[in-house]
């Protein structure tokens, strides 16, 4: 009977991740689409000038992605092993201490906010000249603002239902939060509203459908995860605190090791370097993409396997999302190596001509993404991130380096042989003399916990 209860469990994880990734798949589009008619309609409404604050803001708000400091991170993992648990009232006490914590950064960050606003030269820093773009640079950039840091503590909600394996509900949520936001955009191009309202329209719809989640799941589908007096406490509020610190400290590397490909190359090759690099980039990462449907949900069910001594569910997890993922992405990697000169053709014409150097690398860039989003999907899960904040700290700086030595000698592919390199040798060669240790050790754990049972 205990073997026929982990198959079912396993076959009820595979279930849920299933769903999420086909829901994750949908919202996706749906958002995408959404984008799509929104540049389309807003690019001759506002006007170049106008249009390119929007785009500019837009991508500033992306800086402010490490604002929650991995905390949401960390509640989604520990939402997983009480969920494995089945453990509410620790549930609650994570809870309770990640919405005073990110309530508080939202306070601050928007007390700094209100305190600078009128001190700072918006117009001047975003570059803009005509009156209605210096008129509305500074308001549109504070109703974005002020959208993200309500949905800081907002977003609580979503990180729990990926800790209990509901990742397919947000995604539906997230889909009608673009169906709000392009709903609001209609009205306003309708009523013929400035930029700042345009901006309230598309980025309040996801704040709305976040609102009405939060109220839908904790006031009739989890209303006994709703925080009481006194499940803040020291000890969760401190373990949250380290979980998060642990994956804030990770995001950095990563992002240090992955995302400064185009500052070495502005400073290598100059700018033209960069729009080679990026466009051709922009293609290759359609597919590491799309693995990433299938993967990122598997990061709670990991979580939850392992609190429940299900082991062997892991193991045998990890191993098949890196076999499957390496038939998918490499064949797709190899077609994509002798698609891409047409396809970009078709897409930007004669203005981007990468070498054939550049495809190769980015291919098997792309290859290799499913094993090292395998690797981190599952270390995630069980909570080993000190080990990965070490190796990607090590990664980040032998990637630099090796990135700017490659880049001056065989040009713009350089920056991707390098990621290339550091990933082999300071990723994956330690993952695998660490990884099936860490998996016995596991093991050997759960045997004991069984005995003691």
């Amino acid at each position: 009977p205990a073997m026929a209860a982990e198959d079912l469990r396993g076959r009820e994880r595979y279930k849920r991740a299933a769903l999420t990734s086909i829901a994750a798949l949908g919202a996706k589009v749906i958002a995408t689409v959404s984008w799509a008619i929104t540049v389309r309609l807003t690019l001759a409404y506002l006007g170049s000038e106008r249009f390119a604050v929007w785009m500019t803001i837009s991508s500033l708000v992306l800086m402010f992605t490490f604002a929650d400091l991995g905390l949401g991170n960390g509640l989604m993992s520990a939402i997983a092993g009480c969920f494995g648990r089945d453990d509410r009232q620790s549930a609650r006490g994570y809870i309770a201490c990640a919405a005073v914590f990110l309530s508080s950064i939202a306070g601050v960050l928007g007390f700094l906010l209100w305190g600078t606003y009128a001190a700072i030269p918006w117009a001047r820093i975003l570059n803009v000249h005509s009156a209605a773009a210096r008129a509305e640079a500074g308001p549109a950039l504070a109703v974005l603002l002020a959208c993200f840091l309500v949905g800081l503590p907002l977003g609580i909600v979503q990180k729990v239902q990926s800790g209990y394996q509901l990742g397919f509900s947000l995604n539906l949520w997230n889909a009608a939060g673009s169906v709000f936001g392009f709903c609001g955009l209609m009205f306003a191009v309708h009523a013929r509203a400035g930029l700042p309202w345009l901006v309230l329209a598309v980025s309040g719809g996801p704040l709305l459908a976040n609102l009405l989640n939060t109220i839908c799941f904790l006031g009739w589908q989890r209303p006994e995860l709703i925080p009481r007096a006194g499940d803040v406490e020291r000890g969760r509020a401190e373990e949250l605190i380290r979980l998060g610190g642990l994956f804030f400290l990770l995001q950095l590397a990563a992002t240090i090791g992955f995302q400064s490909d185009n500052l070495v190359l502005a400073h290598v090759l100059g700018p033209g370097a960069v729009t080679e690099y990026a466009v051709t980039g922009k293609l290759f990462s359609v597919i590491p993409t799309m693995l990433s449907f299938v993967l990122v949900p598997l990061w709670p069910a990991y979580g939850e396997a392992v609190a429940r001594g299900d082991v062997g569910w892991a193991r045998r997890t990890l191993r098949s999302s890196i076999g499957l993922g390496l038939l998918f992405n490499v064949p797709m990697n190899v077609a994509l190596l002798f698609a891409a000169p047409t396809l970009l053709r078709w897409w930007v014409g004669a203005q981007v001509k990468p070498s054939l150097l550049l495809f190769c690398g980015l291919a098997m860039f792309g290859a290799l993404q499913a094993v090292s989003g395998s690797l981190s999907v599952f270390l995630n899960g069980i909570n080993v991130i000190r080990y990965q904040v070490v190796m990607a700290t090590v990664m980040a700086v032998a990637n630099l380096t090796i990135s700017i030595f490659l880049t001056r000698r065989i040009g713009v592919s350089g920056v991707v042989f390098g990621s290339v390199a550091a990933q082999l040798f300071f990723v994956f060669l330690p993952a695998a003399f660490y990884v099936p240790r860490l998996l016995q050790r596991l093991e050997a754990n759960s045997a004991m916990v069984g005995q003691t049972a």
